[in-house]
């Protein structure tokens, strides 16, 4: 039995893609239960179709930012009290940042995996590190993209 039917026998996980292969479908359904929709879900249209005013949470976890922030801002259009019920995911930190004053952003969860994961690597693996050595350690981040930077600004975050 799933997770989600234990917790609340009436909750029904509904999956929304633009373009979802069968094989992914049918795992879906098959695992968890999960309903499988294929559809624009940015369109609002589509949302009043998904009978939002009985949605209980919403996790917007695309790729693509700016379909996120916008369909976060039409639900919360159509439903205010969702508001922290609305988790969302951001995959570019920089887009997270320009938003951080947004009533999105304001309004709901908002997460960047970058930072979740540099944010536990430095406070779990890292700082246990520091704390076990006596001398002064030396820090070498290799690469510096996204997850650099953001390892680099927990560091930071923490030494303040």
């Amino acid at each position: 039995m799933d997770k989600i039917e234990v917790l609340d026998p009436g909750t029904q996980l509904i999956v929304i893609e633009k373009d979802i292969r069968k094989t992914v479908r049918q795992e879906l359904e098959d695992r968890y239960g999960a309903r499988c929709l294929a559809g624009d879900f940015t369109d609002e249209y589509f949302l009043h179709m998904l009978r939002i005013s009985r949605v209980k949470r919403v996790v917007l976890a695309s790729e693509n930012d700016f379909d996120n922030f916008e369909t976060a801002s039409k639900l919360l259009e159509m439903r205010p009290e969702l508001g922290k019920r609305i988790i969302l995911h951001s995959n570019r930190l920089r887009y997270l940042r320009a938003m951080e004053h947004s009533d999105v952003v304001q309004q709901t969860h908002t997460f960047n995996s970058y930072h979740l994961a540099a944010q536990h690597m430095v406070r779990s693996v890292m700082m246990e590190h520091f704390r076990e050595t006596e001398q002064l350690d030396t820090v070498v981040i290799a690469g510096f993209g996204r997850f650099g930077q953001t390892v680099l600004e927990e560091l930071h975050e923490i030494a303040m």
